[in-house]
């Protein structure tokens, strides 16, 4: 797995990974929030998108600045002139919370037919989202000028977006990118706001690469169908009921048993 470095400087790692197996689609993935970003990891969804055979172009930054960087044009005009040399008839944004954001924001900008976001952002700014507090010492530093998330920024993109409708913060956020942009939700109940499983992030992906017209309803029914062995799952509906509740009690078992069956523990007695 030989890397093809784009662009590099103190802020960014660009870099592209050519399985070579399917030419007609390029996916661009940007990195989320990290305690500590690194230029020299690897991408988000790296592994999956080389064993899935789909080029891609992994967009790292040195620092969570919400992809707010004097750089960024040039590193948006080094992947399109990527694409273009390389002739991919389509591109597909992806990514996950910061990289979320980064992937509607920009989606516009690299003329993307799709784009895949895992629960985004809209934006940080206070006078926008003013409950949003989960980042505050970062928004206090940032100025949002690379921000396109605007009536006079449109994008023809499909923006498939997975978010858990009982989380009140990310479903704020969706409403305010659904005013700007074609989305097709995709309810993700008590997931909570963390990456889902494997499966389900693989199946969003692999449906937006191929153009699938309902792939925001496969993903929503891969989700039932993975929810009921996700003891992340269950406490979060328990944490949704009322304290001390008969429900909250049989959800909360639930949610021990699961997790019970996956421990080593469990594997080792053979109760797993």
């Amino acid at each position: 797995m030989s890397e093809l470095a784009l662009y590099r400087s103190a802020a960014f790692n660009v870099f592209a990974l050519q399985p070579g197996m399917r030419r007609d689609v390029l996916v661009v993935s940007f990195m989320y929030h990290r305690p500590r970003p690194a230029l020299t990891s690897g991408g988000f969804g790296q592994h999956y998108l080389w064993t899935a055979g789909l080029d891609a172009v992994h967009v790292l930054p040195a620092a969570n600045t919400w992809y707010q960087h004097a750089e960024m044009p040039a590193v948006l005009r080094t992947i399109t002139a990527f694409r273009q040399a390389q002739g991919h008839a389509r591109l597909v944004t992806y990514g996950f919370s910061m990289g979320a954001y980064a992937a509607v924001n920009f989606c516009g900008l690299l003329d993307a037919s799709d784009a895949v976001a895992l629960m985004p952002q809209a934006t940080l700014d206070p006078a926008l989202v003013p409950a949003e507090n989960r980042w505050r010492r970062e928004a206090a530093t940032l100025r949002f000028t690379q921000h396109h998330l605007r009536p006079e920024a449109p994008a023809a993109t499909r923006c498939l977006v997975l978010y858990d409708p009982a989380h009140a913060l990310d479903t704020a956020h969706l409403r305010l990118i659904s005013a700007v942009r074609q989305v097709e939700a995709v309810p993700l109940r008590f997931n909570q706001h963390r990456a889902p499983p494997a499966a389900v992030m693989q199946a969003a992906l692999l449906g937006a690469s191929e153009a699938a017209p309902d792939v925001a309803a496969q993903v929503a029914r891969l989700w039932r169908r993975h929810r009921v062995a996700q003891p992340r799952a269950w406490l979060n509906a328990a944490r949704a009921q009322r304290l001390g509740s008969a429900r909250q009690r049989r959800l909360l078992r639930r949610a021990a048993l699961l997790w019970w069956r996956g421990s080593a523990l469990a594997a080792r007695l053979g109760w797993g």
